[in-house]
């Protein structure tokens, strides 16, 4: 995915979403740490503390959400979820189909419905 050097998995194929989450989690604490940090022309560690933790928690959504996507799929790869996605589309696009083929037969059966 993300990580990928020309196709190639930097890290393993299994670890290609949790891996861009950790990443990205890290970056935003170290950030949101580091803003913090000089406030108001001091040094504040437990203002940078405190925003790190904020940042923290709002990752938790995100890291639920991947969880609850691992767990219905069954596994971390993004091959995976993508190709887990095509077959909820085709599936739902063949019982769409068949619901307006009955729909239309329906109608064709019956003069009187609409």
């Amino acid at each position: 995915m993300a990580l990928g050097a020309l196709g190639v998995p930097l890290v393993a194929r299994e670890l290609d979403l949790p891996i861009l989450l950790l990443a990205a989690g890290n970056a935003l604490l170290v950030a949101g740490f580091l803003s913090q940090l000089g406030q108001r022309g001091q040094l504040s560690l437990s203002a940078g503390a405190r925003r790190a933790f904020w940042v923290l928690v709002n990752q938790l959504p995100l890291a639920s959400a991947l969880l609850v996507g691992v767990l219905s799929v069954g596994t971390a790869r993004a091959g995976d979820f993508s190709l887990a996605e095509h077959r909820t589309l085709q599936t739902i696009t063949e019982q769409l189909s068949l619901a307006l083929a009955n729909l239309l037969m329906q109608e064709t059966q019956d003069d009187t419905f609409f």
